[in-house]
């Protein structure tokens, strides 16, 4: 098929999903459409068939399965089996939106998904357990245990990408050769990259390679200091070399994250450390998956903590020119400047200039988002935001923190399309059937939408744009 790329979405029921693993054979009767270049797959139900005869990683991911099912019969409450099950296994399916919402707004989002951070910590956990051995029996138990424990924790691209680069510094110890940080991270990026070019774009990817690339920099910049400042400097470093990123697909940020990451990750240590243990015992001795989730309420607690002090922002759009120079200057204030309290005071500047420039123009919008039938109209004015629309979107919502909406009305004729996680992000959500008005707003439903904003009308049509209500 012409225009598609090597790129394969499969569409499952949440009762196929339990049934499917990596490198499981599929064989399925179903539709296939294509969608902005890539393919996406929908099995027909009761029509797919999945073999696991021949995938020699079936007994460990069904052992996988059996731990996550033992862990939430064990578990102290469904919501430390919530974040302890995305902590442990990378299982994000159990996260609702509320249980997540505190990690948004703390900036600590990354904490509760499997990642780099959660490979360093268990690789420092681990040495210490291990501290009988000798370094070179030590380093080759961790290059044992990482890739087993990144296949228990579902393979996900981040762990992969923080498993490889663990694999590679283990093998130049152990072959008593040079090793450069920076070398095996852009070795790591550029395997990912040329095996998967799509990784390029992918958010999971921009935010580690950065995170990490700041941290190893801080690092080597800072490396006269104790080690809990550098612990606090790499916290605030990685935040400054990320906020780009976060700013651009989720048009928010809390400056809490500095010191909520560095205090947030303490817990992570003995969690981490005690879930080894839980996962060599399948999770069934119940005391000890209680000690293990006494550590993830204290990491709850912490988030949550942090998210009521309110340090949260919206309304971020930067461009990408405006991205390339940040991260340009910013990189060049952490190499050639010599004072290291400089060097904070001057990069903690330039973020707070980053942020000022960032700013999203807050000005009337209307956005269409085309849609098979009827299109999703969104519009906005300086923080207030009306979504006539009926299904779920992120993207959605991302965009509705770029315009900074503080006041969210969703408009429908389908309120049972959505969980009430999602009804949750509104103030207020109003039934409508074909046409509504509502405040200074007039919107008739059809396959080319009208909308009168202050007698103003606006012939909608379904394809992607933004109009700007103000000009002529």
């Amino acid at each position: 098929m012409l225009g598609i790329r090597n790129y394969f979405k499969l569409v499952l029921t949440s009762e196929d999903i339990f049934n499917i693993y990596f490198l499981s054979r599929i064989a399925f009767l179903g539709k296939a459409k294509e969608k902005d270049g890539n393919l996406i797959l929908i099995p027909t139900r009761y029509f797919l068939k999945v073999d696991n005869s021949d995938n020699f990683l079936y007994p460990i991911l069904k052992y996988r399965e059996n731990c996550i099912s033992n862990y939430r019969q064990n578990a102290i409450s469904y919501e430390t089996f919530q974040v302890g099950s995305a902590l442990i296994f990378g299982e994000n399916r159990y996260l609702d939106l509320q249980t997540k919402k505190p990690f948004y707004q703390t900036g600590l989002a990354h904490l509760v998904a499997i990642s780099g951070s959660h490979i360093a910590i268990l690789f420092l956990s681990l040495s210490f357990i291990l501290f009988f051995l000798s370094e070179r029996r030590k380093l080759m138990t961790l290059g044992l245990i990482l890739p087993v424990y990144g296949v228990l924790t579902g393979l996900g691209i981040p762990v992969v990408r923080a498993i490889f680069m663990s694999l590679l510094y283990i093998i130049s110890k152990l072959f008593y050769l040079k090793n450069n940080s920076l070398n095996i991270l852009f070795f790591t990026a550029f395997i990912f990259v040329f095996f998967n070019p799509e990784s390029l774009f992918s958010v999971s990817f921009q935010l580690s390679f950065l995170a990490v690339f700041g941290i190893i920099l801080t690092f080597e910049v800072f490396k006269d200091l104790e080690n809990w400042q550098k612990v606090l400097i790499s916290s605030l470093f990685a935040t400054l070399f990320t906020l780009p990123v976060i700013l651009y697909y989720f048009g928010n940020f809390s400056p809490t994250t500095i010191f909520a990451t560095p205090i947030a990750s303490l817990p992570l240590y003995p969690l981490l450390t005690i879930s080894v243990l839980n996962l060599l015992t399948g999770f069934e001795i119940s005391f000890l998956v209680k000690i293990m989730d006494f550590f993830t309420v204290v990491f709850i607690q912490i988030v949550k903590f942090f998210s009521s002090l309110g340090f949260y922002f919206t309304g971020f759009s930067p461009g990408i020119w405006l991205i390339f120079i940040y991260l340009t200057i910013l990189t060049f204030i952490l190499i050639y400047n010599n004072n290291k309290t400089q060097k904070i005071a001057l990069s903690t500047a330039l973020a707070v200039v980053f942020l000022i420039f960032s700013k999203s123009d807050l000005s009337p919008k209307i956005y269409v988002f085309e849609n098979k039938v009827f299109p999703v109209v969104l519009f906005t004015n300086n923080g207030k935001c009306y979504l006539f629309a009926d299904f779920e979107s992120k993207k959605i919502l991302n965009i509705m923190n770029k315009e900074g909406c503080e006041y969210k009305v969703l408009l429908t004729e389908k309120r049972e399309k959505f969980s009430d996680e999602f009804l949750s992000e509104f103030d207020i959500v109003k039934d409508f059937i074909y046409q509504i008005s509502f405040e200074n707003i007039h919107y008739k439903k059809w396959i080319n939408p009208i909308l009168a904003v202050d007698g103003k009308v606006f012939e909608l049509k379904n394809q992607d744009l933004v109009i700007m209500v103000n000009d002529d």
